[in-house]
């Protein structure tokens, strides 16, 4: 089974409830959509994770993925990871709907709800359905944020961020195990929460996030590297590079 087609002008339309609300004309490069105000295509609404969704050029169209959100992403009505976009196509979202279409509406939006990209090239594709599945899943391992734990006596290891919650600490059912007389039975827990990732130590145990002592909830920012007894652990986030 192949996809073929050719890239014409492309838009997002962005509808609230049934209402056309906004539009972008879509370019040759990623673009983001979420509830965070750098976001490419923003959403206020509660609902809607920080970093929500990706859209990526991809072989003359688009493939939008879910940015491990809280909510996830319904294509046509099916929950995906990440789908290869083909004009008429809706993403569903909180109170919100994204349709991908190749006109724009012609219809007088405020200025703020109407963006214009650069043109990507025009570009003729072929997608292979099993090489599309391939090419989703290698993209949603690049995109997902990750811990990097690295110790003296285990060397480097990259934990990819996918549940909810991952514990850290010398018990059994911890996710990260830390070794050492001095390291507690739980020593942390990382949590996705709506405005991403964030840091919960336990009470007593000594925990610096760049150089700065940490008691308390910490949202993790891509780059922060994190010291707890003889660990050192860093969090990247591809989506927030």
């Amino acid at each position: 089974m192949h996809v073929r087609g050719e890239q014409r002008m492309a838009y997002i339309q962005t509808y609230f409830e049934g209402q056309l609300c906004g539009e972008v004309e879509l370019s040759g490069k990623v673009m983001t959509i979420g509830r965070g105000s750098n976001c490419d295509i923003r959403i206020d609404n509660a609902a809607i994770s920080s970093f929500h969704a990706i859209l990526s050029p991809e072989r003359g169209s688009f493939v939008i993925e879910d940015a491990a959100s809280t909510n996830g992403l319904m294509v046509n009505g099916k929950r995906t990871q990440g789908h290869l976009l083909q004009f008429g196509d809706e993403v569903e979202l909180p109170k919100h709907t994204l349709r991908y279409v190749e006109k724009a509406s012609g219809l007088e939006l405020p200025s703020a709800a109407v963006t214009h990209a650069d043109q990507g090239q025009s570009a003729t594709f072929e997608v292979d359905a099993t090489e599309l599945v391939d090419l989703i899943a290698a993209r949603q391992q690049q995109n997902v944020p990750a811990l990097t734990v690295q110790s003296a006596r285990n060397g480097s290891t990259e934990y990819p961020l996918r549940k909810v919650h991952l514990t850290i600490g010398k018990g059994r059912e911890c996710d990260v195990r830390i070794g050492g007389w001095r390291a507690p039975r739980l020593a942390a827990t990382i949590s996705r929460k709506a405005d991403g990732f964030h840091l919960v130590p336990e009470s007593g145990t000594d925990i610096s996030i760049n150089g700065t002592a940490v008691s308390k909830s910490w949202r993790l920012g891509h780059g922060d590297t994190i010291k707890m007894v003889d660990l050192t652990l860093s969090f990247t986030d591809p989506v927030t590079a």
